[in-house]
């Protein structure tokens, strides 16, 4: 049972779960580059390289960690840049446009990398939910980055 506590109309943004995202940029060279997601787990414990689902469609597609703190991502059809709207610092990704701050960590698993990054999803923005992890390969280097 509900009960109404008040008549303002709210907004979806004024209710909506925002993290900190006024952090001053911190350079890491070993991100920087073009990632593909390959996964989606709860945990990033629950990920094995042994595991890859061939036939994963994600929603979040691709994220390009560039010099200086700019990225560059895709999201089903739309592509996400300018920092007016995303970057990135050391260990997170700072999406403006709804008031998250991504964590990411790459792992070196089996001798390969993996860059995993939150995903803050409606779930966890509105709901009580907590972040999953969206788990990326690393397809092209920046030139000249000395990891």
């Amino acid at each position: 049972m509900l009960r109404q506590c008040d008549n303002i109309h709210r907004k979806a943004s004024d209710i909506a779960r925002k993290d900190n995202i006024d952090m001053p940029f911190v350079n890491n060279e070993a991100v920087l580059g073009k990632w593909k997601a390959i996964a989606f787990v709860k945990h990033k414990e629950d990920f094995s390289p042994d595991k890859i689902d061939n036939s994963f469609e994600p929603f979040f597609k691709e994220i390009e960690f560039l010099p200086g703190g700019e990225c560059n991502s895709n999201y089903g059809n739309k592509s996400i840049s300018g920092r007016d709207k995303q970057e990135w610092t050391k260990g997170y990704v700072l999406r403006k446009w709804n008031s998250t701050a991504c964590a990411y960590e790459i792992k070196n698993i089996s001798g390969k990398e993996y860059l995993f990054i939150e995903w803050k999803s409606g779930d966890y923005r509105f709901g009580v939910l907590e972040a999953k992890y969206y788990v990326f390969t690393r397809i092209a280097e920046i030139a000249g980055n000395n990891k």
